[in-house]
């Protein structure tokens, strides 16, 4: 048994500090702080909550009592409708696809379309900073 916990350890001390994960409203970021973010970081915090929801959804339909997490899903969909917002403002009042995406997601029973999401948004995000910039030439 030592020696097996012996070979776990440098395992274990090499594991992130910070895991991210979203399981109810005491792990929203503050509005501040999603300001700063750029578009695939509000994808991903989204992910995180979207992930949970639809987690929560699998349960909800497993137990006998279905209200039993009716808060966290609110408190989920709040979040997201924040983090929606951020976006929408960020994209002068236009809101972008991937929000109706993300929260169609968050209503299924499979997280992987979260993910799914979030990485169209990376790609996108991606595409922009590989493409050749365009300058105005200037009129001689």
């Amino acid at each position: 048994m030592t020696r097996f916990l012996l070979f776990l350890l440098p395992f274990v001390i090499v594991l992130p500090q910070d895991v991210k994960a979203w399981s109810e409203a005491k792990d929203n970021k503050s509005v501040a702080e999603l300001e700063l973010m750029n578009e695939h970081e509000l994808a991903s915090e989204a992910e995180f909550v979207c992930n949970a929801l639809t987690v929560i959804t699998k349960m909800q339909k497993e137990r006998s009592d279905p209200d039993f997490y009716i808060d966290k899903v609110a408190a989920g969909h709040s979040y997201l409708t924040i983090i929606y917002r951020i976006a929408r403002k960020k994209h002068g009042g236009d809101t972008p696809k991937w929000t109706y995406d993300m929260l169609k997601a968050s209503n299924g029973e499979n997280s992987e379309s979260c993910s799914e999401v979030s990485f169209s948004v990376l790609r996108e995000e991606l595409k922009g900073k590989s493409a050749p910039s365009k300058r105005v030439k200037k009129k001689q």
